[in-house]
């Protein structure tokens, strides 16, 4: 009997957007239109020249809220992954759970492809 050979690994990062001009004076939640402030952008820069140090970066998942994208594109210009199709990671309320099974299988099947592909 062969052996199997193990499957490689994955690492995933949950990386969170920057400050925004509201942080500590309303809790945006999914709000549009709220972008980084100039702090929050020097975070997004540190956190993508942390990531860019990683070996092997191959995709980025963003919410499509613009504070999360504006994040996500500066850490793409500071390495070598691709954006991936907008993945709805976005602050969940309690009747959402029932959700999260189905949306982590659909992860988990972007995953095994991207890796496939590594």
């Amino acid at each position: 009997m062969k052996a199997k050979r193990p499957l490689p690994s994955t690492v995933v990062l949950l990386v969170r957007h920057g400050l925004t001009p509201t942080t500590g004076v309303k809790l945006p939640g999914r709000a549009s239109g709220l972008h980084l402030s100039d702090e929050g952008r020097k975070q997004a820069e540190n956190a993508a020249e942390r990531i860019a140090k990683i070996d092997k970066v191959v995709a980025i998942y963003s919410s499509p809220l613009e504070r999360a994208r504006e994040a996500a594109m500066r850490t793409l210009a500071a390495g070598q992954a691709r954006l991936e199709g907008e993945v709805a990671q976005r602050e969940r309320r309690l009747g959402e759970v029932r959700q999260t099974a189905l949306q982590l299988e659909t992860l988990r099947g972007q995953l095994r492809r991207v890796q496939s592909e590594a």
